[in-house]
């Protein structure tokens, strides 16, 4: 996969963060992270997917072949955000009819 280094630059930019917080808080080196940006260094997936999950987006957002905005990738969140709700829900409603079954069942 590709990195898209301006997308991943105006992300981190964007949520005031500078490369020294985004490489500590993706568990990577500065030098690494600098790499990436500076000289086009080919990162493993593994560690555009650990950039991607402190910066709150989808690894194919950080793809070169992707035209996501920023914009477009709000509306994702709080879609994904609004579904975990509902998860939440689901296993909270659940759960409560466990315990009512459990009842009858003893």
């Amino acid at each position: 996969m590709a990195l898209n280094v301006e997308k991943l630059v105006n992300l981190y930019k964007s949520k005031r963060m500078t490369q020294e917080e985004l490489a500590e808080e993706a568990g990577i080196s500065k030098q690494a992270l600098s790499n990436m940006l500076k000289r086009g260094a080919d990162p493993r997936l593994s560690t555009i997917q650990k950039i991607a999950n402190v910066l709150g987006v989808p690894l194919s957002y950080l793809n070169d072949e992707t035209d996501f905005t920023l914009e477009q990738m709000k509306n994702f969140e709080d879609e994904v955000k609004k579904r975990d709700e509902m998860i939440e829900d689901l296993r909270f409603t659940i759960n409560a009819f466990r315990k009512t079954f459990d009842k009858f069942d003893k």
